[in-house]
């Protein structure tokens, strides 16, 4: 699979969250938006990534509460160092 700049940045960026005990843990997406430093860009790269099977996002909450985690296939894609 194919995966942009973008888009590794993104999974590596979800995977560095401090939010979370695991790399598969569900994150805030405004601190991981806050991270990720594209703001414009982040909506079109989280659309591409879920499509790939590589993040799920949970909508269901106010705006604020979005939550956004990788699947197993995301995190066997993310390069980082947890601290």
């Amino acid at each position: 699979m194919n995966i942009t700049k973008l888009e590794q940045e993104l999974i590596n960026t979800i995977a560095c969250n401090e939010y979370g005990d695991d790399i598969t843990d569900a994150k805030w997406f405004w601190s991981v938006s806050d991270d990720f430093g594209h703001a414009a860009q982040i909506s079109g790269v989280v659309s591409s990534l879920k499509k790939k099977g590589l993040v799920d996002v949970d909508s269901q909450h106010s705006k604020y509460e979005h939550v956004i985690w990788l699947t197993d296939a995301g995190a066997e894609l993310a390069v980082y160092e947890y601290e």
